[in-house]
């Protein structure tokens, strides 16, 4: 079954940022989430961007928009003789939604264009302006900046390469199971500090305990009780970092039960305890 990815923005930050600078073969499993995914090509290329039924190869300056809800992966293979660059943009469907609030009934038609259209298409040579400048402060912190380019991009995608879904029966079902997980995520996402149960979310979404188990485990492929964890942690990670509390204190403003739990749901999702984030970044400093 294809994977979910789960998605959460930097902590300073409207959208999650990625830089992939390590020339090195990768493969990105078929996958989907309810965000939208903007890849845009730096230098060099990707072998092969599947998303939604179609395969692309990129060139440098290639912007992809991966909708809510597509399948996607990625295939690439190293070239020595090449500078290999791309940057990774994932706005959260709840940041687009505050702006188009029927985001639902309408999808980015932007991959389609050709290269030579590119020089004659202004908002997407605006585009690529800004991938570029966010791409070049991605190193440093400049969070207002970079979150002022982020807005001024969603602005652009969403002004100039905006068109209406045609939608099916079998999609208006998909749409509304898409729109419970997408509720049921946000509700997570907005109460990962409390004691939460599965009793509390499945009171939420009006669903039996055992449904919601089912389904959040069908859609995300995952239990209810990994993403929460998975969530936790990706507040936890940050706060790690700054050094300013304790990771006991930490852990229990991030709604874990305690330091032992924290540290098991950092291992699962960095690889990394507490105490050794909190080292590296020390090493890092010095």
């Amino acid at each position: 079954m294809p994977k979910h990815e789960i998605v959460v923005p930097d902590d300073h930050l409207p959208a999650w940022l990625y830089l992939h600078e390590q020339n090195q073969p990768a493969y990105i499993e078929p996958h989907w989430h309810t965000s939208v995914e903007i890849s845009y090509t730096l230098s060099g290329s990707i072998n092969n961007f599947f998303i939604a039924g179609q395969s692309y190869k990129t060139r440098p300056g290639q912007i992809l928009v991966i909708n809510s809800a597509d399948l996607h992966s990625i295939r690439t293979f190293h070239d020595p003789e090449q500078d290999e660059r791309a940057l990774t943009i994932i706005f959260p469907y709840r940041i687009i939604k505050r702006y188009k609030s029927d985001i639902h009934a309408y999808k980015f038609n932007i991959n389609t264009l050709s290269e030579e259209k590119w020089d004659s298409h202004p908002a997407y040579q605006a585009l690529q302006e800004k991938l570029e400048s966010i791409a070049a402060l991605y190193h440093t912190d400049a969070h207002l900046r970079k979150t002022i380019l982020l807005l001024e991009i969603l602005e652009l995608l969403l002004e100039y390469f905006l068109e209406k879904r045609k939608i099916t029966l079998s999609d208006k079902q998909d749409s509304q199971q898409k729109e419970r997980i997408t509720n049921i995520k946000l509700y997570i996402e907005e109460n990962f500090r409390a004691e939460l149960d599965l009793e509390d979310i499945a009171k939420f979404c009006y669903l039996s305990k055992e449904h919601l188990a089912r389904f959040f485990k069908e859609q995300m492929n995952i239990t209810v009780f990994q993403y929460l964890n998975y969530v936790r942690a990706k507040h936890a990670y940050p706060l790690l970092l700054e050094g300013q509390k304790t990771a006991t204190q930490i852990a229990l403003d991030c709604g874990f039960s305690g330091l032992r739990t924290m540290d098991r749901a950092l291992l699962k999702n960095y690889g990394l305890t507490s105490r050794e984030i909190k080292k590296k970044n020390i090493n890092q400093r010095l």
